[in-house]
């Protein structure tokens, strides 16, 4: 498995970093990889148990909804749907 390492000079105050976002595919199968991706600059919360993406990733995307999950926030519980996608980490080149 490959490893994604990122050096900050202190400690940050937030993860962020480039990723690239596509719709989910069976990789196992014989099928093309979806050429219609985004990339998207995320804020990682290193304490969640969800992703969250945008609406606007959605509707870019053309994902459907798989299933609900309830997502638990300071401000309380909302139902929200889920959606399956691919998540791939850019190693950002060193200057």
């Amino acid at each position: 498995m490959a490893v994604y390492t990122k050096e900050y000079e202190s400690q940050p105050e937030a993860i962020l970093t480039n990723v690239i976002i596509c719709p989910a595919v069976d990789l196992s199968a014989n099928v093309a990889v979806p050429v219609h991706c985004q990339v998207e600059n995320v804020l990682w919360d290193t304490g969640a148990t969800n992703t969250l993406i945008s609406q606007e990733v959605v509707n870019a995307l053309g994902l459907q909804p798989k299933n609900k999950a309830l997502i638990s926030s300071a401000g309380g519980d909302v139902e929200s749907w889920t959606y399956l996608v691919h998540v791939i980490l850019q190693q950002e080149q060193q200057s």
